[in-house]
């Protein structure tokens, strides 16, 4: 490997880090300044603990170390002892014996004792192991006893086996590492995933670099090696927090993943004292570093021959002997090397300073095609140069060094012999050619089009020196031309090479007293004035819907704008297509036409694109005309190249369309409405009309409905139709507008308004009659369909009885709001029809009519009051009281009816034997009647009091309960018993007439009241007149609501 200048020092420290990672010292400073050694014959061995080496605790089974990675395929897959390995390359697995020295270790020996004898039992806490150990060889590194320091590499690797396997992982390419008496050992580790209490746990688990499997502390670095024992110290094994003696938490983070963790640490069990690492011993060689710096200093270099012709071909035998150390541990070079540009001592930095050079390979990296070198350090190699490669001006030498990156870092295999070459007079010839020259564009503004053509002189000038050059410019079409230029001139330029899209290539013939060489290589072809891309063409925006009475700037992006076509740039045209189109001669009269221009100047293109703009003042295109955007090349070019002519058409924007006219609005139907009109006549340029929007609005304009009308070819006539919108009372206003494809529109065009007068309202609607109260009908309904296009001012009611001779028709009149009416005082007898009229200020809608309904009549009742006649339902009274009360009666006819009054015990209460009110006026044609009646309070008790009577056909009757006091039982004063017993006031002192004696016994004025008093009254008793003055019919329901419990109607009717 070969560096030039400008890497070797960037690459310097790279190698050396290389270097050193092959196991190679190559030290900073000369190997006399450093009291570091190297080795590469390394032992390590190691137990790693007792535990690795006893009996399982599954019987049968045991923990064992084996040489090299033992697969594993299952949870219950064994190591057998066809698997199990003694040794794989540098690692091998030996056996303690009786006498203490170690032997190669054998599948039973694994389950043994050194002296031969059974392993102890797995839970015992004393006894000896297997004394397998793992043995590791062929380490390499560098250690330096002085400073206690080492840094040691093995590779191969290793299996440590528990349960006979069924817990197993590996550890290969294990590293030691001290740095002042402290160091680690780390390995790559690899292994499977098992669980003990979980025979279907089973996956492998990745290999992990550079884990820590031993900490070392107090390590004793000497020249022939180290023992130590790794520390066991107390850290947190489970991130938990628990301490506990251990190997490194890096090892059992990772030996945790297999299932085998606690075997790692201490956990206060009889098997701890098996956990704790064992000693660790290495051995090897120091060797005194080697000094790289020191040139040549290795080994010794020959060749045969030294003297050679470089004018023929040759070869040369070169032999090493004695290539050895670190400087051949790739190998050597073998080089022919001008001897200004490498010699000993010299780092290699230019691979092109070799001629010639051969790789001889290291002793252990053999490969047919190369030679190598042997045990020793002796090679032989042999190096072929042709004829003429090596330049008898220069001195050259057959030299060595160091292979790879060692060429930049180890000088000890730089050696050379010195080359002589013989020189002979050389022949008089016609020069060499020239090598291939070189033709680039090379224009000026003036001239774009020229080519200039450069070489070198000949290498061989034929022994007679060049006295010319003949430079020959051939076209790609046509006649080529040529230049003859002196010795010392080596450029040629061509001018004026404006033919389109053709390409030159250039030659050079060599002169010299002798005779002209033949022609160079022609030179690569170069077009002075090439056409434009492939891709030429431009896209333009807008491009469409121009509005030629502004101003408009369109945007031009064009491709492909490359060659000679394109020198001056090019000129952005807006013109009439029928004043210029892409490929027609281009006159500058045409400036004066075109309605737009702006130039692209060369530098705004690039790699062939370009985006510019170009400017139309407003009212500057013409409608009747086809306008292009297009390209054109720039300056004179505009005139005489048409290449890059291109154009993309523009469209202006349609003239708005000319607005219908003949516009009408008129009435159709009851309130349907239809509006007329006539398509426009459209002018040469005016836009097509597409479509028409018809709206109608109210006086206010607030619009009413609108409709769309498709415009066809053809047809001069619209119509559209608007039903339910022309309504009494309503002005209505249309517009009609003319719309184009694009959605222009025209003026609106109005008709005359359409004024439609207002009309009387229609019939109110959902109009009912039903029962109200007694005597009384309620008449509903709601508003009209149509208020006849003026505010609805109130409605008449209407109510007919059936039977013309009973009575005249009831009306009312109501306002417009109100939307039901009751009338009262109707005969229950009769049926009546309800109709309803509205009315507006117009007039009146004819009438609604509803089903006949019959008024309810009063429903019989009695009831009982007091002497205020107001209604009581029960009634108490004191020993010996009298009270008045009163029955009420309601019905259709209560005149002439009879009630009787009946007592359920006259001795707690009964009637005066005079009462006789046949004196009562009820007359026959009275709706309500009463009945006074005095009773007389016998002994204390209870009972009720019944009437009874015949009303409207009907037998009715009511039940009072009454309750009879003794006051002379409770109390030992005065008692007022004064008639008012409905109010129970006895408090012992009153008003009242009645006095008690001291022996508690009672006087009165009424003797032997209750001697006196019936259960029944004497004679039954005619309803008497209630008469205004007394009571009111409203009174009188009132009673009789309160007695039975019912609601009646609060009117009196009127009299039959």
């Amino acid at each position: 490997m070969f560096l030039n200048k400008k890497r070797s020092a960037a690459l310097a420290s790279a190698v050396a880090v290389a270097t050193l990672g092959a196991g190679l010292v190559v030290p900073a400073a000369s190997a006399a300044d450093s009291t570091a050694k190297t080795t590469d014959d390394a032992t390590l061995t190691w137990g790693l603990n007792k535990e690795t080496n006893w009996r399982a605790y599954n019987p049968g089974t045991f923990n064992f170390l084996s040489a090299g990675v033992v697969d594993k395929t299952s949870a219950d897959d064994l190591v057998e002892e066809n698997e199990w390995k003694q040794s794989d390359g540098n690692v091998s697995i030996e056996k303690k014996q009786a006498d203490g020295t170690y032997a190669a270790a054998t599948w039973a020996g694994l389950k043994t004792t050194p002296d031969g004898k059974d392993l102890p039992a797995a839970y015992s806490a004393t006894g000896e192991g297997s004394g397998n150990r793992v043995k590791l060889t062929k380490g390499t590194g560098t250690i330096d006893a002085d400073k206690d320091n080492a840094e040691i590499s093995w590779t191969g690797s290793f299996t440590v086996a528990y349960y006979s396997g069924q817990v197993q992982w590996y550890a290969k390419d294990l590293k030691l590492n001290v740095t002042g008496g402290k160091g680690t050992v780390t390995a790559t580790l690899g292994g499977w995933a098992t669980d003990m209490n979980d025979a279907t746990v089973f996956n492998k688990v990745a290999e992990e670099k550079n884990v820590e499997i031993a900490t070392l502390s107090n390590v004793d670095v000497k020249d022939d090696g180290t023992v130590v024992t790794p520390d066991f110290n107390e850290i947190d094994v489970d991130g938990q927090g628990t301490k506990a003696k251990s190997w490194p938490k890096p090892f059992l983070d990772f030996i945790t993943k297999t299932g085998s963790g606690p075997y790692w640490y201490a956990s206060g069990g009889a098997a701890d004292q098996r956990k704790a690492p064992t000693e660790i011993a290495v051995s090897y060689t120091a060797k005194a570093a080697e000094d790289p710096t020191k040139v040549g200093n290795v080994g010794t270099l020959s060749a045969d021959p030294t003297t050679i012709d470089p004018t023929k071909d040759q070869q040369i035998t070169v032999t090493g002997k004695g290539y050895t150390g670190s400087g051949a541990a790739y190998g050597t070079y073998v080089v022919i090397a001008d001897k200004s540009v490498w010699e000993p001592g010299k780092v290699p930095t230019d691979q092109n300073a070799f001629t010639i050079q051969k790789w001889v390979r290291p002793n252990n990296d053999p490969k047919d095609g190369y030679a190598n070198l042997d045990k020793d350090g002796n090679w032989t190699q042999v190096l072929d140069i042709p004829a003429n490669t090596l330049d008898a001006s220069k001195q050259y030498v057959v030299g060595t060094f160091a292979a790879h990156m060692l060429s930049v870092t180890n000088r000890n295999l730089d050696h050379a012999v010195d080359l002589t070459l013989k020189t002979t007079e050389p022949e008089t010839t016609a020069p060499a050619a020239p090598a291939q020259p070189t033709a680039t564009l090379a224009g000026t503004n003036a001239d774009p089009y020229q080519v200039k053509v450069d070489w070198k002189a000949p290498a061989k000038d034929g022994g007679s020196a060049i006295t010319g050059y003949t430079v020959t410019l051939t076209p790609s079409k046509g006649d080529a031309v040529t230049q003859d230029v002196d010795a010392n001139t080596t450029t040629a330029t061509f001018t004026g090479l404006s033919a389109q899209g053709v390409s030159y290539t250039a030659t050079v013939v060599a002169k010299n007293a002798k005779g002209s060489s033949v022609a160079s290589p022609a030179s690569d072809a170069v077009t002075p004035n090439p056409d434009p891309a492939a891709d030429l063409g431009i896209k333009v925006s807008p491009a469409t819907n121009i509005d030629p009475s502004v101003k408009n700037t369109f945007t031009v992006k064009g491709t492909g704008f490359t060659g000679g076509a394109a020198a001056n740039g090019t000129y952005l045209i807006v013109v009439d297509s029928s004043v210029w189109k892409p490929g027609q001669a281009f006159s500058m009269a045409y400036m004066g036409k075109l309605v737009g221009t702006a130039w692209i100047q060369p530098g705004q293109i690039k790699d062939g694109a370009f985006t510019g703009t170009v400017d139309v003042d407003a009212n500057k295109l013409e409608y009747g005309k086809t306008y292009i955007v297009g390209t054109i090349a720039a300056h004179q070019l505009a005139i005489t190249d048409r290449r890059l002519d291109t154009a993309q058409a523009i469209t202006l924007k349609a003239q708005i369309p000319t607005a219908p006219s003949d516009v009408t609005l008129a009435k159709s139907g009851d309130a349907d409405a239809t509006v007329g009109w006539k398509a426009p006549a459209a002018g040469a340029y005016d836009s097509k009309v597409a479509k028409y929007t018809v709206v109608v609005s109210d006086k206010d304009g607030k619009q009413v409905a609108t409709k769309t009308v498709e415009a066809v070819d053809g047809q001069s006539a619209y119509t559209a139709d608007f039903a339910g919108i022309a309504k009494p009372g309503t002005t209505l206003k249309a517009t009609v507008v003319a719309i184009d494809a694009e959605g222009q529109q025209s003026a609106a065009v109005a008709a005359k308004n359409l004024e439609i007068a207002a009309v009387a309202p229609s019939a109110p609607q959902n109009v009912t009659v039903k029962q109200s109260g007694a005597h009384e009908l309620l008449v509903s309904w709601s508003k009209p369909a149509s208020d006849g296009g003026s505010a609805i001012t109130g409605y008449t009611v209407t109510l007919t009885p059936k039977t013309k001779a009973r009575a005249a028709a009831l009306t009312a009149d109501v306002d417009a709001n109100t939307f039901q009416h009751v009338f009262t005082e109707l005969d229950p007898n009769t049926e009546y029809t309800a109709s309803v009229t509205a009315r507006n200020a117009v007039g009146t809608a004819g009438a609604s009519a509803a089903e006949a309904a019959k008024p309810a009549a009063i429903e019989p009742k009695l009831a009982f009051a007091d002497a205020d006649k107001k209604a009581i339902t029960s009634l108490t009274l004191n020993v010996n009281d009298e009270k008045t009360i009163y029955a009420f009666a309601q019905g259709e006819n209560v005149g002439g009816e009879k009630v009787t009054w009946e007592s359920s015990d006259k001795s707690v209460i009964g009637f005066p034997a005079e009462s006789d009110d046949s004196a009562a006026d009820t007359p026959s044609t009275a709706a309500v009647g009463y009945d006074e009646q005095k009773v007389v309070a016998g002994k204390a008790g209870s009972a009720t009091i019944t009437i009874t009577a015949t009303i409207d056909g009907k037998d009715v009757k009511a039940t009072l309960p009454v309750t009879v006091k003794d006051p002379t039982a409770n109390n030992n004063g005065n008692q007022n018993n004064n008639g008012n017993s409905g109010q129970n006031q006895n408090n012992g002192s009153a008003n009242g007439s009645a006095s008690g004696s001291a022996t508690g016994t009672t006087s009165s004025n009424k003797t032997n009241a209750a001697a006196k008093a019936n259960g029944t009254a004497t004679k039954p008793n005619a309803l008497s007149k209630t008469g205004s003055a007394i009571m009111g019919i409203v009174a009188a329901a009132a009673v009789l609501a309160a007695g039975a419990g019912i609601v009646l109607a609060a009117r009196r009717r009127a009299l039959r």
